[in-house]
């Protein structure tokens, strides 16, 4: 059985690699080395959701959000990440147009 301490080591190290715009190595770490309960906290999903969103993957970065949501309703930042990825998917599909990839202050598209 793992640690919650060596889960949230982790979770720490994977913060830091996405803050960090080591986007897929975070990816890595939150879905392979955290372990299978890490995936069951909040923090853990809406991570996981910043990371598929950072890389153009909009509809896992969804899809985690709404397993925030089904886990806790309140959850803010789950209803304002889902609230722009609204926004994003209007935006950019609205003519054909490609949607973009922010990273630091820079959009790609």
């Amino acid at each position: 059985m793992e640690s919650y301490a060596y889960i949230d080591g982790h979770y720490d190290e994977a913060e830091k690699l996405y803050k960090d715009m080591k986007i897929k190595d975070a990816l890595i770490m939150l879905l392979y080395e955290c372990g299978e309960k890490s995936i069951e906290k909040i923090e853990v999903k809406i991570l996981i959701g910043k990371c598929y969103f950072a890389l153009g993957k909009y509809d896992l970065a969804r899809k985690y959000y709404k397993e925030v949501l089904n886990m806790d309703k309140k959850n803010k930042e789950a209803k304002l990440l889902i609230k722009e990825l609204g926004k994003i998917s209007k935006k950019y599909t609205k003519e054909g147009n490609s949607i973009p990839i922010f990273i630091i202050g820079r959009c790609y598209i």
